[in-house]
């Protein structure tokens, strides 16, 4: 009887979507599936929305460089996502941490 809404997917859930597979990205590619152990990484971002540094990253505090693949796909992952989202949501850096236990922490700041 009435027309479906076409409900856009909404924004909030799509950034921490993202910023949640980041880590699981980043903590695959520098902890080799090694199971209860932290890892900690900041991510600068450019306009494009690619990640332009990728600092501190470290496994259970000892520093750790990712492959440039897991980077790339980091990235592409990243531009995709954010490039489709209103402005407010444009990044300029983000902390990701993983704990031990599994929990899971961001600190987005944005561009504007």
């Amino acid at each position: 009887m009435f027309g479906k809404k076409n409900k856009q997917p909404d924004p909030n859930l799509i950034i921490n979507q993202l910023f949640a597979d980041l880590a699981v990205l980043l903590y695959q590619g520098v902890a080799q599936d090694k199971a209860g152990i932290s890892l900690n990484g900041t991510l600068v971002f450019d306009t494009q929305q690619r990640i332009s540094e990728l600092s501190n990253v470290t496994v259970d505090g000892s520093p750790k460089i990712p492959s440039p693949d897991v980077v790339e796909t980091m990235n592409i992952l990243a531009k995709d996502t954010l490039t489709k989202l209103p402005e407010i949501y444009k990044l300029k850096k983000l902390e990701l941490s993983v704990q031990s236990d599994g929990t899971f922490g961001a600190a987005p700041t944005y561009a504007k």
